[in-house]
């Protein structure tokens, strides 16, 4: 199984989301279909592995927030677009609950090094015209939609 350790976003936040999802000729690119902000990738894990992995992470505690969509960005760059997304704020907060999953899971995963809190809006495979297509994106006003992160599931 691939596994990841995310946040689910609520349904009226995700369908505003799909809605920031810019379909342009300017670039080639796949879409997300399901909108979470991934706190720790794992990878293929197998059944045994899962067991462990729910046990230590049942013992996170974390003190509820209200997080709330940030702007379009890009990874790696500008420079090189490869992945669309929109920022989740307070960073401090979610690194810091990414921090105790990176911690709870130590031994089983490495740590992350680079973390940064967003939502995946679409995978660039080819960008045909670079200016144009970065400065549509910056266009994009977003909404500061806010929601609770406050429970485990």
């Amino acid at each position: 199984m691939r596994l990841f350790i995310a946040l689910e976003l609520p349904v009226d936040v995700s369908e505003y989301v799909r809605g920031l999802q810019v379909k342009s000729d300017l670039a080639e690119q796949v879409f997300t279909k399901s909108f979470h902000l991934t706190l720790k990738f794992l990878g293929a894990v197998s059944p045994e592995v899962v067991e462990d992995v729910k046990r230590k992470l049942a013992g996170i505690s974390f003190e509820r927030f209200t997080a709330s969509l940030g702007n379009i960005g890009f990874f790696p760059g500008e420079k090189y677009v490869r992945v669309v997304r929109v920022g989740v704020e307070p960073q401090k907060e979610i690194a810091a609950l990414q921090d105790k999953v990176d911690v709870a899971l130590e031994g089983l995963f490495p740590f992350e090094d680079a973390f940064k809190s967003h939502v995946t809006l679409s995978r660039v495979k080819v960008v045909h015209d670079k200016k144009g297509f970065v400065e549509l994106l910056n266009k994009t006003a977003v909404e500061k939609r806010s929601f609770e992160v406050s429970e485990r599931k």
